[in-house]
């Protein structure tokens, strides 16, 4: 962080802060319980960025959960969360509804670019493309198996990016969407790294055999 301390994540939802020495060791773990506290319960904690801007004296960290469950995990719950404060015990949902596979496949570690704007990867719902029963059959929705692109500047207090099952689905392609794609097709990407020669480079997961791949339009 830029306080020159080590922050963490846990599968369960929390942020632990560590110290550290001269000599690389850690010590005088804090934890934070903030997104637990606001979720009443335990999430997956995928990622967590602080903003470029953010000081020791005025810490703002973006974290990405989603909900605390390796099977039967329910669709579009997933969360970007804005903390701030001394102990980042400040929260507010700045975007919700992002898709959820029913394993471990959910929203990704985020990562600011060159641009000013946050970027992340929000992995399939599938193995391969299509549903299939070992991933309960859920299909993928325009926003899974992506990079999405999330304007700070253009949000409101909070974004719901549900693109099906609501009265009013969310459309990326909208000229003034504060969430938008930025790349498509994409597995599951559960890091990002922008190089200094202007390129994203995502580490991408393949899939095991027994996937069921889209079949072709004819």
């Amino acid at each position: 962080g830029p306080d020159g301390k080590l922050y963490t994540t846990t599968a369960d939802g929390k942020i632990v802060r560590y110290d550290i020495a001269a000599d690389g060791s850690l010590s005088t773990p804090q934890v934070i319980n903030t997104i637990t506290t606001r979720e009443a319960g335990p999430r997956i904690i995928s990622g967590l960025v602080f903003h470029p801007d953010s000081t020791a004296e005025n810490l703002v960290a973006y974290v990405s959960h989603g909900e605390f469950a390796f099977a039967g995990a329910n669709d579009f719950t997933g969360k970007i969360t804005k903390l701030s404060g001394a102990n980042l015990q400040n929260g507010v949902d700045l975007v919700r509804g992002l898709p959820r596979s029913v394993r471990d496949h959910l929203n990704n570690q985020l990562v600011f670019g060159p641009d000013g704007k946050l970027y992340l990867s929000v992995a399939s719902n599938t193995a391969t493309g299509a549903p299939d029963p070992a991933w309960g059959n859920r299909a993928e929705h325009l926003l899974s198996a992506s990079i999405l692109q999330v304007d700070l500047n253009a949000l409101p207090t909070t974004v719901d990016v549900r693109t099906e099952d609501v009265p009013t689905p969310y459309d990326p392609f909208a000229p003034d969407a504060p969430v938008k794609l930025y790349a498509a097709g994409i597995r599951n990407a559960l890091d990002l790294l922008w190089h200094r020669n202007g390129r994203l480079y995502a580490p991408n997961i393949g899939a095991v055999q027994g996937g069921i791949a889209p079949q072709s339009p004819d």
